[in-house]
C-alpha cells in the first residue's frame, strides 16, 4: 500500500490557533485506528494564514482548513475511507497548491527524519561532549 502524508501545519497563526494539539490528536487517533499508510508530519506553512489550522493530505492532494481537535474523528474516518470529510475541506488555488506538491516531493524525506529523531528520547544530563571539556579545565 502506498504511503499517504497529512501535512499539518506549524507556522506561528495556525500554531496559535492549536495546531500542534490538533497535529498530535490526529497521529494518536490513527496509531489507534492503525492506519499504518499514514503519516501524520509538521510543515512549515501552506500560506494560507487565518484559515487555520491548514492540513493536506500528500499526495491525495485534499487541503483542509479551520481544523479543530474536534474533527479529527471526521478527518481519520476519511482517510480509512469511510465517510468523507467534505465539511472541513478547503478551496485552495490550482496554482499555489501544485507549487506546493513540488516542494512537498523535496521537503517530505526531511519532515520523516526529523519526525524520527523528535520521537526519540531525550538524553538526560550533559552531552558527553561538555562532559569532556569540563574534565579538562
Amino acid at each position: 500500500m502506498a504511503r499517504r502524508y497529512v501535512l499539518v501545519c506549524r507556522g506561528p497563526n495556525c500554531k496559535a490557533q492549536g495546531a500542534v494539539e490538533v497535529r498530535e490528536a490526529l497521529r494518536k487517533a490513527l496509531a489507534e485506528s492503525e492506519a499504518s499508510d499514514v503519516v501524520v508530519l509538521p510543515y512549515t506553512c501552506f500560506d494560507l494564514c487565518g484559515r487555520g489550522p491548514n492540513a493536506v493530505i500528500y499526495p491525495d492532494g485534499q487541503w483542509f482548513e479551520a481544523l479543530g481537535l474536534g474533527d479529527v474523528p471526521d478527518l481519520v474516518e476519511h482517510l480509512r475511507g469511510g465517510v468523507s470529510a467534505t465539511h472541513l475541506m478547503a478551496e485552495v488555488d490550482h496554482h499555489h497548491a501544485e507549487a506546493c506538491y513540488q516542494i512537498f516531493d523535496d521537503v517530505i524525506p526531511d519532515l520523516e527524519a526529523e519526525a524520527v529523531h523528535d520521537a526519540m528520547p531525550r538524553q538526560r544530563g550533559w552531552p558527553p561532549i561538555l562532559k569532556t571539556l569540563f574534565r579538562k579545565a
